[in-house]
C-alpha cells in the first residue's frame, strides 16, 4: 500500500513539472512570435 502510494505521488510530480514545461514553452513560442512577426 504504501509503496504504491509512494509511486503515485512521484507520478503526479512527474506530470505536474512536464505540464508546467510545456506550459513554459507554449508562453514562450507565443510571446517570440508576437515580438518577432517576421519569423
Amino acid at each position: 500500500m504504501q509503496t504504491t502510494s509512494a509511486t503515485n505521488a512521484d507520478d503526479g510530480q512527474s506530470w505536474a513539472r512536464s505540464s508546467a514545461l510545456a506550459a513554459q514553452r507554449r508562453l514562450a513560442s507565443r510571446v517570440a512570435r508576437t515580438f518577432t512577426p517576421e519569423m
